[in-house]
Order: structure tokens, then sequence, then C-alpha cells
């Protein structure tokens, strides 16, 4: 892992990315290929993990490529209250969005570098 000084529970945060991975190897076979790490922002809904994947989808329904995350949502069937348990959003509450998305984002850099 990346060294990452944070308060938030980093162990947490990984569970997290694994089920992301888990559920987008099940559906998506290809999805590591797709994924531009360099570019790869959690906080960013177009250079999120979802907005890369389902950039085209979104842009095929007339839709802004910010809309490629609730695309991919909608796709993978996880409702926006759970997308935090697959790592593609910061959990409900969490006192540190910044610092969340900061994690996820180095995370999923590291998860897919290390596929």
């Amino acid at each position: 892992m990346t060294d990452f000084k944070t308060s938030i529970d980093i162990s947490e945060y990984e569970a997290y990315v694994r089920e992301g991975v888990k559920l987008l190897d099940e559906r998506i076979p290809d999805w590591r290929d797709r994924i531009v790490a360099p570019l790869l922002d959690v906080q960013r809904f177009d250079e999120c993990v979802l907005g890369q994947l389902f950039a085209s989808e979104a842009e095929e329904e007339g839709l802004r490529s910010w809309s490629a995350y609730d695309v991919g949502l909608r796709e993978l069937k996880v409702r926006a209250d759970e997308a935090y348990m697959f790592g593609f959003d910061t959990p409900p509450n969490e006192e540190d969005d910044d610092e969340g998305y900061a994690l996820l984002t180095a995370l999923w850099r590291d998860m897919l570098r290390d596929s």
C-alpha cells in the first residue's frame, strides 16, 4: 500500500476496494484494461473507476461525462447509498471526504499497479 498518512481506518477502505474489484471482475472481466490509472481520481465523477468504465455508455445516452458514475451504478445494479461498500465513494457521514477520496484513489491505483 502506498505510504498514506490518515486518521481513517485504512483496512476498512481496503475491504471496500476489494469488494469493488470482485464485483467488477464478475461483471466486466476486462475492466482493468479500460482504466487509465494516472487519471484515476475517485472524487471526480468523470475520472473515477465507474466514470472511466461507463463514459461511452453515458455519451451514447446523451448524458454529460460526469453522469458515467450514475450509469455505472445502474449497470452494476448498485444503489448510490451502497457505492461506498465497493470503494466507489466514501462512506456516509465520513468526517473528511477529501481524505477519504484521496485514500480510495491511492488504493485503486495500488490495486491496478499490483494486478
